[in-house]
């Protein structure tokens, strides 16, 4: 598992590898994966701002809900979706790490032609 990079109003963050289990139970607390993948064709402010905030304490920043909402509709506003979709991703990020790659092709024992139906254990 490898420490999770992202960016908030020009700043960089990390939130590192140790923490990323933790951080996985707050958000899921505020939404599920399936609500989330949602977002990206329409975004829900108030949980994204929230799920947002989270990554963003979590990874030492000190900004409230309300900063990154009123960040989050500023940039939608303006038209810089890519703020909005890479918040998006970095809840993603956080939700897959360490995911293995035969879990991510599709659904429990439908492993790809060529692939374990189990992922391999680490070792």
């Amino acid at each position: 598992m490898a420490d999770i990079r992202f960016s908030f109003k020009g700043q960089e963050y990390t939130l590192p590898a140790s923490m990323a289990f933790r951080a996985c139970e707050a958000i899921e607390d505020v939404a599920s994966l399936g609500e989330m993948l949602g977002w990206l064709q329409e975004p829900r402010f108030a949980k994204l701002a929230r799920c947002t905030a989270i990554l963003l304490r979590m990874a030492g920043a000190h900004v409230t809900d309300e900063d990154v909402k009123a960040e989050l509709l500023a940039a939608y506003r303006d038209m810089r979706h890519p703020a909005v979709f890479g918040a998006v991703m970095a809840l993603h990020a956080v939700l897959f790490d360490g995911v293995p790659d035969a879990m991510k092709e599709g659904p429990a024992g439908k492993a790809s032609e060529g692939k374990q139906d189990s992922p391999e254990q680490p070792s």
